[in-house]
């Protein structure tokens, strides 16, 4: 029985492709001046895994050959070392008795690998032992059950088994245990005789310990209370590195931080007690932006916002965003409060003063909002508030003064990869508001909305994207003309159905103005596909309608729109540039085509 080293440098299911053959011969080709470096290995595969071994370790050498090599004496020297690494990849794979034969041709470049792989070593015993650190007397500790490792007896010998169960092992002792210092590593013993090779798992355990006092160093506005909500870690819990760890990455999430790192003591005091102390660097906490969007259906717009992210000191953000279009002149300004009650609870304050002028109505208002929302352990976001708005809306008919009391209330969850050019994932929103006007003859009604939106990649890297989203709504007790105009549903434009003018793809009235409804559809599905890395095309076709009925009835039938678009990919987003035509044209009213620009993906 012989004690070595265990080959764990290198794993041979990288670059694994299975072929089917009984000798494996196929170049890897380097050249230096007129001399050609091929590779290549053969050797008789009886058995469909040795196929697939072989056939894997010929594709790496292909792949480890991409340049020109300098000068011939460069060749022997990659010969040799191509030898060492087919050597450990087999006995990585548990061929501890493979031979190679191998060959090299100086004078054309030719070198041969006749592998001859021997017989599979399997695993035997399996052994779980813990060594006490100096300063620990009981060995004692909570360890995973031998049967749930990967490397079992009588199984293939093979070395990703057992650096797997390396960083299992290592995962639980620190879950399970209170340990101030632990390290896994292992022996391995090969038996030639009997082909095979048995597996020592060595655990050092250090002293027991619990986490200290927790401070936090290097913050100049940011209040310690904040950060210390910031973090699950509770003087006197089970010390854990693994908390540690999860307690910084909460704090570098909360965006207010451009550095944290923590610092432990050498060991624990006396009592068992370790202090833990997180060295930080806050980040910049106010920032602008701008942007700029054009349609030929509302024109030209432009907007701007200042963003504090610690506006009262404990991780408040505060946002004013003003944008100025054609049709509308908005201002809406929030504060949201972390930790409000809860630590997945937020409290926000909201404000909006707009301006719209447009085909459907023109109106001048300004509103308060206040509301509370909550992540669930569900990855469910759920929330609720309280609007107070006034609104002078001039429409087709009428001149109305309105104060509506609404009780908006919300459920969200996405599970989208990027917010701005998703490649996989989904959303699912639903939206529910009932809604009471305080002026005059009271008018109540209750607003019920539900969206979803999926994405599939049809290309491993995502390089072609299917994107689909649907919506509907409906508005219920109160008639049309009783809900103001402003809270209807509308169809058509850049968010909508493509290929339409803003808001007319539902009923219009005598003079080809859009009405609204109270319920509508909407039905979007795009194709993007990347070319190169910074640009990409899309094919959308988009359906939908709005209807006076409280439910969708299609009265008017659904209207399409389709087209082409063009994006640019920056490393905060895609620039969109995309054009459509109405494919159920109405005469005075379509326009024969449609082009919008904007700041990332349709939806």
């Amino acid at each position: 029985m012989l004690g070595m080293k265990f080959i764990n440098t290198l794993l041979v299911s990288l670059a694994i492709q299975t072929s089917v053959f009984t000798l494996f011969c196929t170049e890897a080709v380097a050249k230096a001046g007129d001399v050609r470096y091929a590779a290549i290995i053969q050797g008789k595969t009886p058995s469909k895994e040795l196929q697939t071994l072989l056939s894997g370790l010929q594709k790496t050498l292909e792949m480890r050959v991409e340049q020109e090599i300098p000068d011939a004496g460069y060749l022997r020297y990659r010969f040799e070392q191509d030898r060492v690494f087919l050597k450990k990849a087999l006995e990585a794979a548990g061929y501890y008795k493979a031979t190679i034969d191998a060959g090299f041709d100086e004078t054309t470049g030719a070198a041969t690998f006749g592998v001859d792989t021997g017989a599979q070593y399997q695993f035997g015993d399996i052994q779980l032992i813990v060594n006490a650190r100096g300063d620990r007397e009981d060995k004692a500790i909570s360890l995973p059950e031998i049967e749930k490792l990967n490397a079992k007896p009588g199984a293939p010998a093979l070395a990703a088994a057992v650096l797997a169960d390396e960083q299992s092992i290592a995962a639980w002792v620190d879950e399970n245990n209170c340990l101030f210092e632990h390290r896994t590593s292992h022996q391995a013993i090969l038996n030639h005789h009997e082909q095979r090779l048995d597996i020592e798992y060595h655990i050092l355990a250090g002293p027991d310990a619990r986490i200290g006092e927790i401070r936090f160093s290097g913050q100049e506005t940011i209040a310690d209370l904040h950060l210390r909500r910031r973090v699950s870690l509770k003087t006197g819990d089970c010390f854990r590195r693994s908390a540690i760890n999860h307690a910084n990455v909460a704090l570098l999430r909360s965006g207010l931080l451009a550095k944290s790192d923590p610092v432990l003591a050498g060991t624990p005091a006396p009592d068992g007690m370790a202090p833990v102390t997180f060295l930080v660097t806050e980040r910049a906490h106010r920032s602008i932006k701008g942007g700029a969007s054009y349609s030929t259906d509302i024109g030209p717009g432009i907007s701007a916002g200042w963003e504090h992210r610690n506006f009262l000191a404990h991780g408040e953000k505060f946002t004013a965003d003003l944008s100025l279009a054609t049709q509308e002149r908005r201002l809406d300004t929030q504060l949201v409060k972390p930790f409000f009650l809860r630590t997945d609870q937020r409290l926000k304050f909201g404000n909006i003063i707009k301006q719209e002028d447009n085909d459907a109505f023109e109106t001048t208002g300004l509103n308060f909002s206040a509301g509370i929302d909550r992540d669930f352990s569900n990855k469910w976001l759920l929330g609720a508030g309280l609007v107070y708005g006034f609104e002078q809306i001039r429409d087709q008919n009428s001149k109305d003064n309105f104060a509506l009391f609404s009780i908006p209330m919300f459920a969200f969850q996405d599970r989208r990869d990027d917010l701005l050019n998703p490649q996989s994932g989904w959303t699912l929103r639903f939206e529910t508001t009932p809604s009471i006007d305080t002026l005059g003859p009271s008018t109540s009604f209750l607003k019920n909305r539900v969206s979803g939106s999926y994405y599939q990649p049809l290309s491993s890297a995502g390089r072609s994207v299917l994107a689909v989203r649907i919506a509907a709504g409906s508005i219920a007790g109160a008639t049309t003309d009783q809900v103001p105009a402003t809270d209807r549903f509308y169809t058509g434009g850049g968010g909508s159905i493509r290929g339409y003018g803003f808001q007319l793809a539902g009923p219009l009235d005598a003079g080809k103005d859009p009405l609204g409804g109270r319920s509508f559809t909407e039905l979007s599905t795009e194709l993007r596909q990347r070319i190169g890395e910074d640009y990409g095309i899309v094919a959308f076709l988009d359906g939908g309608n709005s209807f006076d009925a409280i439910y969708p009835d299609f009265t008017g039938g659904i209207r399409w729109g389709a087209g082409l678009g063009a994006r640019y990919y920056t490393d905060f987003g895609p620039i969109r540039a995309d054009i459509a035509i109405p494919l159920n044209r109405r005469s005075g009213v379509d326009d024969a085509f449609q082009v919008y620009f904007s700041f990332g993906q349709a939806f």
